[in-house]
Formats: structure tokens, C-alpha cells, sequence
């Protein structure tokens, strides 16, 4: 997810319109709801 969110050669115009943020936002979620135990 980091790589994903962090991309080695920055974020463009382009790959930040392609980016799938729906999608991101989902697993974002999903990951700090496992945290919950944790916390």
C-alpha cells in the first residue's frame, strides 16, 4: 500500500487521474479498522 501511495518517481498529473481512489480509500479503511484492537 505504501509503494502505492508513495510512488518512487512522485505523482504526476496524469497517474494521480488514473489513480484508483475509490479503491484506495477502501483498503485505507479496511487497514486502520484492523488497527482497532491495537489502539
Amino acid at each position: 500500500m505504501t509503494s502505492e501511495l508513495l510512488p518512487a518517481d512522485g505523482w504526476s498529473e496524469e497517474s494521480l487521474a488514473a489513480f484508483p481512489i475509490d479503491e484506495m480509500v477502501s483498503r485505507v479503511s479496511t487497514f486502520l479498522k484492523s488497527l482497532r484492537s491495537y489502539v
